[in-house]
């Protein structure tokens, strides 16, 4: 039982608001094979692609930009040792996925579950 938990864990979490595991690392290489975000000295900024490929999440950048925190920077995951999105952009990614209904929390844990509109939304995008 601990066993399967923590390979939830590394399969699919939240950290702290974004999305972390294996496939939060898979989807930040996606956005940076899509120009949403490009690799800066170890870390991310935003891509040239970053407001057209967000638009058609249904995510608005501007409004991120006004945030306290910063807009996108890259937090190293624990488990896959390479980095995922983090900052207001993957907070807004996260929370458009679990709106979509492309994750949902699991009990009592921070991984999540990918449904079946996730894995179709992740397909096309090819994470």
């Amino acid at each position: 039982r601990e066993a399967k938990r923590s390979e939830l864990i590394r399969e699919a979490r939240t950290c702290y608001d974004h999305l972390a595991g294996r496939l939060g690392v898979a989807f930040a290489d996606v956005l940076e094979h899509r120009n949403v975000v490009e690799r800066s000295n170890g870390d991310y900024r935003l891509g040239r692609r970053a407001d057209a490929e967000l638009a058609a999440l249904g995510i608005e950048l501007e409004p991120l930009t006004r945030l306290r925190r910063p807009l996108v920077r890259g937090c190293l995951d624990w488990s896959e040792r390479e980095l995922h999105v983090a900052g207001s952009l993957g907070a807004a990614l996260t929370a458009r996925l679990f709106e979509l209904g492309c994750i949902a929390r699991r009990d009592a844990t921070r991984s999540v579950a990918v449904t079946d509109s996730g894995r179709e939304l992740f397909a096309e995008l090819g994470v």
